[in-house]
C-alpha cells in the first residue's frame, strides 16, 4: 500500500471514472504484499450479516452478542445437517453439529471463539447465504468489482424507490492488505476447501473474522463493536507499539468510492475481461443468466457492443 505524509491505517479514495479506478487499482497492485477485495453496491459499513440488526443498538450488550452467536449456531447446524442428509460433503468435524444432543456443551464452550472446529463450515454456510459473523471477500478484485457491479446495475434497473434513497449514490471496493492481518491476534482470514466447490474457486474466495470485541465490566460493549473497519483501524495502531514498521506500510484498509453512474461501464468491461455470470458462477443455468443479463433484463444499461479486434482492448477491464 502506498505511503502517505500522514500515514494512518485507513485511507479512502474517491474514483469518479472507470479509467481512473484502473488506474488506482495497477498503483496499489505495485505495492508489496497481497490484497483481499471485498464490493458492495451500496457505502454500507463492514459489518457481518449476523451482526448487522445489532449495529443500531444503544447500547449494545453482551447478551445480545450472546443472542446473536447462538442464532448462528443454530441456522449452521441446520445448514450442516441438512446438506449432510443431501449427501453433500462439507468441510470440518460434523459429528457434533451433526449429535447436537451429546455435544451441546462442547459446542457452547468453543462456539464463539474465531478459532472453533467449525469455522470452515460456518465460512461455507455464509457462502450459501447463512447470515454469520463472516464477511466475505476474494483474492481477485476483478471478482469483488463484478458483484458490486452487478447489484448496483440491478437496483438501477429496478429504478425502485430505493435507488433514490441515501447510500445508493455511490458503490464501493474494499481492500485489505496481507501486510496487516497475518500480524493480527484479533483479526483472521478464513480459507475455505475449494476442491469440490466451484463457484468459491471460480471466485477465489477468502472471508475474514474477527475476535469477540472487548466487554467493559457492566457487560456493555464498545461503540462500534462489530463495525470489522474500526476493529481494524483499532487493531493497526495497537499493533504499531510493538511492530513500529507497520506503520510505513500504511494504509493498509483503502476504500474505492464510485459514482453508481459508472457500474454500466464497469459491466461492460468486466464482461470483455471475462468476469461475468458464466465465469463467477459456472453452470449452464448462469449462461442463460447471462444472456438475460446483457439483452432482456439490462438491455439500456449494458447495450452490447461488437468492437472490431483491434478496439478490443480498450472494452477490457485489466
Amino acid at each position: 500500500m502506498p505511503n502517505t505524509n500522514q500515514p494512518t491505517p485507513y485511507q479512502e479514495f474517491q474514483i469518479s471514472t472507470v479509467d481512473e479506478l484502473q488506474d488506482e487499482l495497477t498503483r496499489i497492485r505495485r505495492q508489496p504484499g497481497h490484497l483481499l477485495y471485498r464490493g458492495q453496491c451500496a457505502d454500507w459499513p463492514l459489518i457481518p450479516s449476523r451482526f448487522r440488526e445489532l449495529s443500531d443498538k444503544n447500547p449494545l450488550t453482551t447478551k445480545d452478542l450472546e443472542r446473536s452467536l447462538e442464532s448462528e449456531r443454530h441456522d449452521v447446524i441446520y445448514f450442516a445437517t441438512q446438506a449432510d442428509q443431501m449427501g453433500f460433503n462439507l468441510p470440518g468435524d460434523l459429528f457434533p453439529l451433526l449429535n447436537r444432543n451429546l455435544c451441546e456443551d462442547m459446542l457452547e464452550a468453543q462456539w464463539d471463539s474465531v478459532s472453533n472446529p467449525w469455522i470452515e463450515t460456518i465460512a461455507l454456510a455464509q457462502h450459501h447465504g447463512v447470515p454469520s459473523r463472516l464477511l466475505d471477500f476474494t483474492a481477485v478484485a476483478e471478482v469483488a468489482l463484478f458483484f458490486a457491479a452487478r447489484d448496483t446495475c440491478n437496483r438501477l434497473a429496478q429504478k425502485s424507490e430505493s435507488t433514490s434513497s441515501e447510500g445508493f449514490s455511490s458503490f464501493v471496493l474494499w481492500l485489505v492488505s496481507d501486510n496487516y492481518y497475518p500480524l493480527s491476534q484479533c483479526v483472521r482470514r478464513v480459507n475455505v476447501s475449494i476442491s469440490s466447490n466451484p463457484y468459491l474457486r471460480a471466485q477465489h474466495a477468502a472471508f475474514l473474522a474477527y475476535e469477540l470485541p472487548i466487554v467493559t465490566g457492566s457487560g456493555l460493549l464498545e461503540p462500534d463493536a462489530v463495525n470489522l473497519l474500526e476493529i481494524m483501524k483499532k487493531d493497526n495502531i495497537q499493533l504499531t507499539k510493538t511492530m513500529p514498521g507497520l506503520r510505513d506500510m500504511w494504509p493498509t484498509v483503502v476504500k474505492f468510492k464510485m459514482p453508481v453512474s459508472i457500474a454500466p461501464e464497469l459491466m461492460r468491461r468486466l464482461d470483455a475481461s471475462g468476469y461475468n455470470s458464466m465465469s463467477m458462477m459456472p453452470n449452464l443455468d448462469s449462461v442463460v443468466r447471462h444472456r438475460k443479463e446483457r439483452f432482456e433484463q439490462l438491455p439500456d444499461l449494458l447495450r452490447i457492443h461488437c468492437p472490431s479486434p483491434t478496439n478490443m482492448k480498450r472494452y477490457k477491464f485489466s
